[in-house]
C-alpha cells in the first residue's frame, strides 16, 4: 500500500489481514500498527539582524533564528565564523512545531576591516532530521581613520626666503587611502589635495 505523502509525522496506520480457506472458514491476524517516520527537515532562516549589513569591532549582535517542524523541533544551532568564534546550542524541550530565538555574541575587538563575520543556523527535530541555514555574511566596518606625517624633502624645518621646500606627507590605512589634503597657514596660505587611485 502507500503512504499518502501528506500522512502526518508520528499518526498510525493500523493493517489488518484475513484468511479464508475453501470451505469459508475464517481467520484474522494480529493487526500491525505502523507508524509514519519523519522523514522530512525543519525549515530554518535568519529572521533578523540588529547589526545592518556590516558589524564593528567590538559591537554586541544579535540574530533572530527562525525554525518549524510539523515533528517537532528538538533544538537550534547557532555558530559564528570568520573574523569572530562563537557557538550555541539549546535544547527545545518540551519539542515545538515553531520556534524564534534570539542569539547574542560580541565581534572581537581586533576584527580586520577586510574580514567577514559568517552566521549560520541548524535546527534538528525529534527524528534527528538536520537543516542547516543559507549563510549570512556580515563584513566588518572600518572604523580606525587612517594615520598621517609630514616631513620635509631635507628633513629641516628651516626654510630659507626666495627658496621652494618640498613637503611629504606620507600616509597609511588598514583599508585604503584615497586622498591626501594639504593646507598651510602662517606667513603663507598653502591648500593642495591628491587622489590615490587605486586606493593604497
Amino acid at each position: 500500500f502507500y503512504v499518502p505523502a501528506e500522512a502526518a509525522p508520528g499518526s498510525i496506520i493500523t493493517v489488518n489481514a484475513m484468511a479464508i480457506d475453501t470451505k469459508g472458514q475464517m481467520s484474522k491476524a494480529v493487526p500491525v500498527n505502523i507508524t509514519v517516520a519523519d522523514a522530512t527537515p525543519p525549515v530554518v532562516r535568519f529572521a533578523g539582524l540588529t547589526s545592518g549589513e556590516k558589524v564593528k569591532p567590538g559591537e554586541k549582535v544579535t540574530a533572530v533564528v527562525s525554525a518549524s517542524d510539523a515533528g517537532g523541533l528538538s533544538s537550534l544551532t547557532f555558530w559564528v565564523s570568520g573574523a569572530t568564534v562563537y557557538t550555541e546550542t539549546r535544547q527545545i524541550a518540551p519539542a515545538q512545531d515553531s520556534v524564534a530565538s534570539s542569539f547574542s555574541f560580541n565581534v572581537s575587538p581586533s576584527a580586520d576591516p577586510i574580514g567577514v563575520v559568517v552566521l549560520e543556523a541548524e535546527a534538528m527535530d525529534q527524528a534527528g532530521n538536520k537543516t542547516t541555514s543559507s549563510r549570512v555574511l556580515l563584513p566588518v566596518a572600518d572604523v580606525v581613520p587612517p594615520a598621517v606625517t609630514l616631513r620635509t624633502g631635507s628633513g629641516s624645518l628651516e626654510m630659507i626666503p626666495g627658496q621652494s621646500v618640498t613637503i611629504i606627507a606620507e600616509a597609511s590605512d588598514q583599508v585604503g587611502v584615497s586622498r591626501i589634503d594639504l593646507t598651510g597657514s602662517g606667513l603663507m596660505i598653502v591648500s593642495d589635495s591628491k587622489g590615490v587611485s587605486p586606493p593604497l
